[in-house]
């Protein structure tokens, strides 16, 4: 899955596009894919959250995130059952800030302050 720009009608807009593309390590849908693909059209206004997940298929996509200064909340051990996915964002350092719960009330703070 992952964010396209199209034109209907002569208007631009933004759509959801499913791919049946290769898997990309071993996953599809990839959130790489996804990530990668609202980096450049959503840019400084991406907030990503990092929930759950066994896989280590979110880094790259979220390093893209980063470079165009968005944000990334990763999810924190205490109440998850799989931490491969927020473990990889937090271990490269792509975390903006790392939490248990209040994910919303963060969410408006990152909208509110910007």
């Amino acid at each position: 899955m992952e964010i396209i720009r199209n034109k209907v009608n002569g208007l631009e807009g933004k759509a959801v596009h499913l791919s049946c593309g290769p898997k990309e390590l071993g996953s599809r849908p990839s959130a790489n894919v996804l990530f990668r693909s609202v980096a450049p059209i959503y840019g400084s206004r991406v907030i990503s959250l990092i929930l759950t997940g066994m896989y280590y298929d979110r880094a790259d996509g979220a390093e893209e995130i980063k470079k165009m200064r968005g944000k990334i909340i990763a999810r924190s051990p205490k109440f998850i059952c799989v931490y491969g996915m927020p473990g990889e964002i937090v271990r490269q350092n792509l975390a903006d800030i790392v939490l248990p719960d209040k994910m919303a009330e963060e969410i408006i703070r990152m909208i509110v302050s910007e």
